[in-house]
């Protein structure tokens, strides 16, 4: 499908990007499928695509009703701490009492993409 609508063989999907797109329900099928991929590929000329070539709604890579409450509720708590300290993670590490490493963690299990 991506060899249809590239504007060279050197285009390609990334892994995060593959992530994203397999997590979603695609209840258009196929064709809201290509439309995506349509859309991405013709921002790039070369190399690989990446999450912010696709249409915002498809670049979480699953989606946020599976957290729970808690999940939801701490998820917010590092969104904020980051968003208070401009991004630093070992400030917001601090301020939430837990490690640089754990915090690391959390946002990628948390799957927070922006702050």
């Amino acid at each position: 499908m991506l060899a249809d609508v590239a504007a060279s063989d050197d285009v390609h999907l990334t892994p995060g990007v593959i992530h994203a797109l397999t997590a979603q329900d695609w209840p258009g099928n196929l064709r809201e499928l290509k439309a995506v991929i349509t859309f991405a590929a013709g921002r790039r000329t070369h190399g690989g695509i990446a999450l912010t070539d696709l249409p915002d709604q498809y670049r979480v890579a699953s989606p946020a009703h599976t957290l729970t409450t808690r999940d939801r509720a701490e998820r917010d708590a590092v969104v904020a701490a980051l968003r208070a300290f401009d991004g630093n993670k070992v400030q917001a590490a601090r301020e939430l009492g837990m490690s640089r490493t754990t915090l690391y963690t959390r946002i990628r299990q948390l799957r927070i993409t922006s702050y």
